[in-house]
């Protein structure tokens, strides 16, 4: 008798097991688990594992075609993990881009597409309507820069819901943040674009609820702005 594996390990299990599949150059890959396997986390796993750094550097061919689960349980417990790693290599994915391609309104764009693939409301809120409804914080950050702040809001709201309850999700999505004026140090530069991950996350929460449809209303604001002086 071994240890019994942490959720955390079958997790990182099924990642590394489609990472090392590919590898070996395999197309179709079964995995056969015991009765008591967290399946939604080894499904999670294998989208995770299976994720490839977007198109900036030459890429090879993914071989894995399909990946099987053999074990105990619904298939919409198997989705819901296959759902949940979308939403987190969605993150992923928009963090890894250059801040040049990813501006305000890059990130705008993309998340309206997203939330409209996932059967969300969406709102784009530009820079004219952010100074009519008096959004002087988000337009102070973003004054400085070409690129215009921008505000989104995405919105699930179940046909049934369970009771009145209203979730709400931010996130800070500063594609670029050199402090403005007072410029933070040279060493601190080439992290800034990160400052966007908060807005990323959300953005990957808040499809990956679309596509679950959970019985409770949620509200995802996104907050976009490139804290740098232009010219």
């Amino acid at each position: 008798m071994g240890e019994v594996p942490m959720p955390r390990h079958w997790f990182a299990a099924a990642g590394q097991a489609v990472r090392q599949a590919a590898k070996a150059q395999c197309r179709s890959v079964a995995l056969l688990l015991p009765d008591d396997a967290p399946v939604r986390l080894i499904a999670e796993g294998i989208g995770y594992g299976s994720h490839r750094p977007s198109g900036y550097k030459e890429q090879k061919e993914w071989p894995v075609e399909e990946v099987i689960l053999v074990a105990a349980g619904e298939q919409s417990t198997i989705d819901c993990g296959g759902i949940t790693a979308d939403g987190i290599n969605l993150a992923r994915e928009l963090v890894e881009m250059p801040a040049n391609d990813l501006g305000p309104e890059e990130f705008a764009m993309r998340a309206a597409q997203e939330g409209a693939q996932a059967d969300l409301e969406v709102e784009v809120i530009d820079e004219k309507a952010l100074a009519e409804m008096g959004a002087g914080a988000i337009l102070a950050v973003g004054q400085g820069s070409v690129r215009p702040p921008r505000l989104v809001r995405l919105s699930w709201v179940p046909e049934n819901p369970d009771n009145g309850d209203h979730l709400f999700l931010v996130g800070k999505g500063i594609t670029f943040d050199t402090g403005g004026l007072s410029l933070k140090p040279a060493n601190s530069m080439e992290k800034m674009k990160y400052d966007m991950g908060g807005a990323a996350t959300m953005l990957g929460a808040i499809t990956a609820i679309g596509r679950l449809h959970p019985s409770v209303r949620v509200t995802c604001l996104l907050v976009m702005a490139e804290n740098m002086p232009s010219g």
